[in-house]
């Protein structure tokens, strides 16, 4: 501790080991005048709680001085015995809840859950099979179904595609020549996009039977994209079939325009029974658990 003489002003330094709780008079070696020096006293000490030896560091006196304030390592021993009463209730509080838990345990059985301790893991998808409503379950493995014709129809088409070469060029032929790259729009396109749009509704119908809440804004826009396919394709059939029978009978043109809207009404029905399910309060409630 740093200590100043009032009337020279010479500056000394003394232990605060040193210097006992009621204080320490020096005389100034320079002026002999009386210095008293007080021991600091940090925030939060009081008089009347002294120890002879620290709790903290293990300081002592070896003498029947006691001190409130450690001289060497500064803690106020109040406040440090307070804060080991606070650790150990706490900790005698957390042996307690453990033997508790132990108990429960044993009543239980080991597998079981305790009630009402135990948070649901998104992360195990065990924990929530048996929570699963019926409409998730039917219309992830309806989706999964699905998925697997497309992949099947895109494999095989792609396979097809693979087998087709294009003609060798002809530079005296008028026609219009098949090129790679209308060979592939015209028979590799369409199997691409289909195998693509069936991984994608796998992966989403996967993660429904999961209760992923991404997967059922996906299976939904999927539903989307299908129903949206089925009328382009359907109208593209339509206009086809207008083309090839241009010099038909009015009753050809009624064939194909029935034909084509049985078909959209086939197809696009239980396409929009399952698009209003995903966007059902059953379905959203259980996706975003």
């Amino acid at each position: 501790m740093k200590i100043q003489c009032e009337s020279c002003k010479l500056t000394g330094n003394v232990e605060d080991s040193k210097i006992p709780p009621e204080g320490l008079v020096l005389d100034c070696p320079k002026c002999k005048s009386r210095i008293v020096v007080k021991k600091e006293v940090k925030a939060g000490w009081k008089p009347g709680f002294e120890v002879s030896v620290c709790p903290a560091c293990q300081y002592s006196t070896f003498t029947e001085e006691t001190f409130g304030q450690c001289p060497k390592c500064g803690i106020v021993v109040e406040e440090y015995n307070e804060k080991l009463k606070e650790k150990k209730a706490r900790a005698q509080e957390e042996e307690r809840l453990r033997r508790e838990e132990e108990i429960i345990r044993k009543q239980y059985g080991k597998q079981q859950p305790i009630p009402g301790n135990q948070p649901l893991d998104e992360n195990q998808p065990g924990m929530k099979a048996a929570e699963l409503p019926v409409s998730v379950t039917v219309i992830g493995w309806l989706a999964i179904i699905v998925a697997v014709l497309l992949l099947i129809a895109g494999g095989k088409d792609l396979y097809a595609y693979s087998m087709m070469t294009p003609p060798p060029f002809d530079p005296y032929s008028t026609e219009k020549q098949i090129t790679a790259e209308s060979l592939f729009l015209n028979h590799g396109l369409l199997p691409v996009l289909r195998a693509i749009f069936g991984i994608y509704i796998l992966a989403a119908a996967a993660q429904l039977l999961q209760l992923r809440s991404w997967a059922r804004g996906g299976l939904e826009v999927a539903c989307w994209l299908g129903m949206a396919w089925i009328i382009v394709d359907q109208v593209v059939e339509l206009l086809g079939w207008i083309k090839r029978g241009s010099d038909q009978a009015g009753s050809y043109y009624t064939v194909g325009v029935v034909s084509a809207i049985l078909m959209m009404v086939i197809w696009l029905v239980p396409v929009a029974v399952v698009t209003s399910f995903l966007r059902g309060k059953v379905i959203r409630k259980a996706a975003s658990a």
